[in-house]
């Protein structure tokens, strides 16, 4: 296995699953694996225009809004921690604000990882053209290597 490994991850039980499979089938265990949870910049501003009124201010909305949704990732978070610290020497958590592929390759950079485990619904052609893709993104970003997790469904 890679000595430091990212798991961006989006709290869902099937991708948590498969890579939680994709560690314990592993004959040795991560140094460090880094859960990485990214909270999209689009989503944050969505809830600030949808609240911008109740809050009288556009930056007590955003300062709300963040804290809502910084908690509740971090609540989140805590659970995927549970499952996977059995399945590394050492697991860093961290949760961030932007645009999830240019946060997930500047996180793999900033701890210098050996692999990226990318769960992925893999939207293939149009859809993804039309809708874009967190892993398409994270591929034509970096230079670090990348195990694309096909989830199914």
């Amino acid at each position: 296995m890679f000595p430091r490994v990212l798991f961006p991850t989006d709290f869902s039980e099937e991708a948590v699953s498969a890579v939680e499979d994709i560690l314990a089938s592993s004959p040795s265990r991560p140094g460090e694996l880094i859960l990485l949870h990214v909270i999209d910049s689009k989503l944050l501003e969505a809830v600030v225009e949808a609240t911008r009124d109740a809050y009288g201010s556009e930056a007590r909305a955003r300062d709300a809004a963040f804290a809502t949704l910084k908690a509740d990732a971090e609540r989140k978070m805590r659970k995927v921690y549970e499952r996977m610290v059995k399945h590394a020497q050492t697991v860093l958590t961290e949760v961030r604000i932007g645009k999830p592929a240019e946060e997930i390759v500047e996180s793999a950079e900033e701890h210098d990882v050996n692999l990226i485990l990318m769960p992925s619904r893999s939207t293939v052609g149009l859809k993804s053209l039309v809708f874009g893709s967190v892993t398409l993104g994270v591929l034509g970003l970096t230079t670090r290597p990348v195990l694309v997790v096909k989830l199914r469904g």
